[in-house]
């Protein structure tokens, strides 16, 4: 048996569908934001807006940056036990030139 028997939930659909629909609409927005783009008030992006704009453009040219988690515990035997978990490229920066 299917983990989903009922098939794709027709409203992610349709909000994923329309997301991708935007997309090139906002990832202009975004560029605009960092090229300084004044708004309606002619008011121009703050440094820190620009900023957070092109980390936006970034992560979804490149994927988002590999972030490691570590915990450290003492194992049964004495000896230290560590877990790591990475979040990014499976391949850390390598995938990115692909």
């Amino acid at each position: 048996m299917s983990g989903n028997p009922k098939g794709r939930n027709s409203d992610a659909f349709q909000l994923w569908q329309r997301a991708r629909e935007y997309g090139p609409r906002v990832l202009e927005f975004l560029w605009s934001v960092v090229d300084g783009a004044y708004d309606d008030d002619h008011i121009p992006p703050k440094f820190s807006d620009k900023i957070s704009a092109g980390r936006e453009i970034l992560d979804r040219g490149f994927g988002k940056p590999t972030q490691a988690f570590s915990v450290e515990s003492d194992g049964t035997d004495g000896k230290p036990v560590t877990f790591t978990l990475n979040i990014g490229a499976p391949n850390g920066d390598k995938d990115r030139d692909n």
